[in-house]
This record gives structure tokens, sequence and C-alpha cells, in this order.
């Protein structure tokens, strides 16, 4: 069976790529896009869904920092609607004004800094490795005032 990796836990967005892109297989969560690529270079995984690219913020750099340096074989394209959601925990939804605290991947961030400004200007923003593990720290820690910017997917795992 062919082994498909992924950057991030269930619910991110390269997640929710690969399951488009590759109709069945294994799916497998990588914490870095190094461990990603290096995983499908050392033949661990059959292929790596990466971001290359958003039409926001241009060129996903590190991606492309690690490819041009190991030259893997680039097999297909995927392009994923990328839509952006604030995400609070079930029990802070009243409480939405107040969040303390937004967490998610410095993309996602980046993609929607005008809203941020807008809305959360003094609000601590925390970067993490990706926008499921932004929801996951909201979902694992339901007593505080947490925000995290991500997919919708995110916020249902």
């Amino acid at each position: 069976m062919m082994k498909i990796g992924y950057l991030g836990p269930k619910g991110s967005f390269t997640y929710s790529a690969a399951t488009r892109y590759f109709k069945q297989g294994t799916f497998l969560s990588y914490d870095s896009l190094i461990d990603l690529i290096d995983a499908q270079l050392e033949k661990e995984i059959t292929y790596a869904m990466v971001p290359i690219e958003n039409t926001i913020e241009g060129s996903v750099l590190p991606t492309l920092d690690h490819v041009y340096e190991t030259l893997p074989s680039i097999q297909g394209e995927i392009v994923l609607p990328i839509r952006q959601q604030l995400m609070v925990h079930p029990t802070q939804q009243a409480n939405w004004r107040n969040i303390t605290k937004i967490c998610s991947h410095p993309q996602a961030l980046a993609q929607s800094q005008l809203f941020l400004r807008a809305n959360f200007p003094k609000v601590e923003i925390e970067q993490v490795g990706s926008t499921a593990q932004g929801a996951q720290q909201v979902a694992t820690h339901p007593e505080e005032c947490l925000g995290a910017i991500g997919s919708k997917e995110a916020a249902n795992e």
C-alpha cells in the first residue's frame, strides 16, 4: 500500500491536500518539512505532500530551500483553496472577542494579518508548527480563551 506523508497533524492543510490528491493509502503525519522530505528521500514513504506556494504570501521558502538542497522528484500538483477560520473552544464561544492569545502557523498568520490587526490588535500571537497544532492548543485548553487560525477540518479534529 502507498504511504503518503504530510506536514502537521490530521486536519492540517497538507493533510487535506494529501487526502484529496491521493484517494487511498496510508497517511503519515510529520512535524517538520525537513523530516517529511527526508522520509520520502529515504523511501520510508512513497510520496510527500508539501506546500510550495500560496497566492497571498507567495513561495513557502522552507519547502523550496529543502527541495533545492535535496532535489527530490516532483510528481504532481494540487491547487487547494485555502479558507482560514478563527477557532475558539466551544466553551469560550460567548467570549470570543476576549481572546488572550491566537496560535497558528506563520503562513496562516500572515494570510490573516489584516483581520487580526483590525479585530485583535493587542492580542498575543504565537507561531506554531501547523494550523492544526494551533487548533489542538485550543482544544486542550478549554479553560483559556485561546484562538487559532486554521481550516474547518482542523476545528473538527
